[in-house]
């Protein structure tokens, strides 16, 4: 079944917390719908992943960024979710997830690791439909909660993020990073 309600009022509805499965949204700008990827989604999805990592002043390289995708799908090893333009079949944005658990509350929780939309699709709610889909699935599935970090100067996420709920952390965070063993 699909749904279409205009996109701008679907952003503020509590009606996404219900649905499941393939999303359909529409404005006088963009029609969208939102699906759950599969290994046989990767090369659609692998441009705007590409993207996402030259934002984080990576090196673009598309193969690597299906082979990681399709790692990550095929071992189901990761959730994710991707918005494709209904007018033109691009894919426009994509939220991942990835598994983890609280010890201390014996729960399962969702890392939500990587957001992003591409640039001629942002501004018009495309992010808050994949965060609401992200946080549709976690509540489905029993989760604790989603936890997510993000730049300390990645003051538009922040702002959204804080818009559907999310609490900044006062707690310390740490990081180890590994060096490469050379060969």
């Amino acid at each position: 079944m699909t749904t279409t309600i205009p996109l701008n009022a679907c952003v503020k509805c509590e009606a996404l917390k219900h649905w499941v499965g393939s999303q359909q949204f529409s404005s006088a700008i963009m029609r969208v719908s939102i699906h759950r990827a599969t290994a046989a989604a990767v090369d659609r999805i692998a441009p705007l992943f590409d993207g996402y990592r030259v934002f984080y002043h990576q090196p673009s390289d598309v193969g690597r960024a299906k082979a990681f995708l399709s790692d990550r799908l095929s071992k189901d090893e990761s959730v994710l979710y991707f918005a494709v333009d209904d007018s033109t079949a691009d894919a426009v944005g994509f939220v991942q997830l990835f598994p983890s658990f609280s010890s201390v509350t014996t729960e399962r929780l969702w890392i939500l690791n990587d957001l992003y939309v591409a640039p001629a699709a942002r501004r018009q709610g495309v992010a808050k439909l994949l965060m609401n889909q992200a946080r549709d699935f976690a509540q489905a599935d029993g989760a604790k909660g989603l936890s997510l970090e993000t730049d300390h100067d990645n003051f538009h996420g922040q702002a959204l993020y804080e818009s559907l709920g999310y609490v900044k952390s006062s707690a310390y965070r740490y990081f180890l990073s590994i060096p490469k063993k050379a060969h």
